[in-house]
């Protein structure tokens, strides 16, 4: 599968029109696709009430949010929607899958402990500070783990905005940044948290987008931790001085942690005591905890010569069985991994695999 690269320039608004012009039909497909995916889910869990029209007025409540959230952001996601022709409670569910899907299912009355974890949308997050690494530079980087179907959307966006810094990242079709970096050498990602206190508010990735609009980490971690959020995400950031920090999300909550050590990494469960009473039952399911026993051995292994062809390694393995793998590519995994990322600050390079990550399908890109 070959990596579509889009180029953006303008303003936030002339940006997204672009972006939803380019890829118009795309993101008309894809946000059909995620829909009607939330719809099916939460019948799956015997919410019969809820169809199309409902998940779209949880949506709907979630516009004023972004509106009022961050005027750069919001401008660019109206653009977006004007160029592809989407409503904008269509490129909610089109950007925010995971954080909608947790809100319709708790204005549903959802039973959270009917609910698999293994299909709750994943991925593999990890970071390596400087001395752990063989090029003395800060390594980060994930795997994206998602619905199947989801991986043809996979593209890599690179904006240079009229004002504030140009960036990189890899996301899907009619959508903001999922995972990127930018000319200051901030680098941002994420994995999926399922907390119990979801709410319409804003979505993941418009909060990444803003984090990657900042000069500093500092201000990137404020793009998070100061949103009215949708749900709970984890969120890993790096910069070019070589400081790593990690920060878990509820709708309500957040904690930030400070790595003790050299390496980290980060899966599907929270790892903050404070927090781990606001998940759903089941959520600390056998995936998360393998993959991320899996990958911290892999850094403890590694450590002092972790390189960026070790990393696109380590989210290529997969050993284990099922749904407890790094690289999730079982046919019958209804998670799968498609799509991943390794990011070097202080170069301001980012690589890119489009679906199932192999060592030799990451794109090298650079500002």
């Amino acid at each position: 599968m070959s990596l579509n690269v889009i180029e953006l320039a303008g303003t936030p608004r002339e940006m997204g029109r672009q972006f939803g012009e380019a890829l118009r039909e795309q993101s008309r497909a894809f946000a059909e696709m995620r829909l009607n995916g939330c719809v099916e889910k939460c019948r799956e869990l015997g919410l019969q009430k809820v169809d199309a029209r409902f998940v779209l007025e949880v949506c709907d409540r979630c516009v004023d949010y972004h509106r009022r959230y961050d005027e750069a952001v919001w401008e660019e996601m109206a653009g977006i929607a004007e160029g592809a022709g989407l409503s904008e409670p269509m490129l909610i569910i089109c950007n925010g899958l995971t954080d909608v899907r947790d809100a319709v299912q708790a204005a549903a009355g959802a039973p959270w402990a009917r609910q698999p974890a293994a299909d709750a949308g994943g991925c593999t997050a990890w970071m390596a500070a400087p001395e752990a690494t063989a090029i003395d530079c800060t390594l980060v980087g994930q795997t994206w783990d998602m619905h199947a179907g989801a991986q043809e959307y996979v593209v890599a966006v690179k904006r240079k905005p009229r004002q504030g810094p140009a960036t990189i990242s890899m996301t899907t079709a009619g959508c903001l940044s999922l995972a990127g970096i930018n000319s200051r050498g901030v680098a941002v990602g994420n994995n999926n948290l399922r907390p119990i206190d979801a709410r319409p508010g804003v979505n993941y990735l418009a909060m990444i987008h803003k984090a990657l609009s900042q000069g500093h980490l500092g201000g990137a971690v404020n793009a998070i931790t100061g949103a009215y959020r949708c749900s709970g995400h984890n969120y890993y950031m790096a910069d070019a001085e070589g400081t790593i920090v990690d920060v878990e999300t509820t709708a309500v909550e957040h904690e930030v942690i400070q790595p003790a050590g050299a390496v980290y990494a980060h899966t599907n469960h929270y790892l903050t005591p404070r927090l781990e009473g606001l998940a759903v039952p089941e959520a600390l399911g056998p995936s998360t905890l393998w993959r991320l026993t899996r990958m911290l051995h892999v850094l403890s292994e590694q450590a002092g010569e972790i390189t960026p062809a070790s990393m696109m390694a380590a989210m290529s393995d997969s050993s284990g069985e099922g749904d407890c793998r790094i690289c999730r590519n079982d046919p019958k995994d209804l998670g799968p991994t498609c799509g991943a990322v390794v990011m070097c600050p202080q170069e301001r390079k980012i690589w890119i695999a489009p679906g199932e990550p192999k060592v030799e399908t990451f794109v090298e890109l650079g500002l």
